[in-house]
């Protein structure tokens, strides 16, 4: 789990820094061809966050089943 860990956090990492590098737009103004390329990069965010989501939650319902217990108190 120690490897998927890493890998989960290295996505959320870069897309931190990705995020942090459009503040560099923030000043100008949006343009048709911009905004729709910021929705596509938004859209592609929203995706992975869903996609790192299920890995997560499929992750813990699977580790679940290897420990019957885990769930009762």
């Amino acid at each position: 789990m120690g490897n998927d860990l890493d890998m989960l956090t290295n996505l959320f990492e870069r897309i931190h820094f990705f995020l942090q590098r459009l503040t560099n737009y923030a000043g100008i103004p949006l343009t048709e061809a911009l905004t729709e390329l910021l929705g596509k990069i938004m859209a592609q965010l929203i995706s992975l966050l869903a996609f790192s989501t299920k890995m997560m939650t499929d992750k813990i319902i699977s580790e679940s089943f290897h420990f019957p217990g885990a769930f009762l108190g």
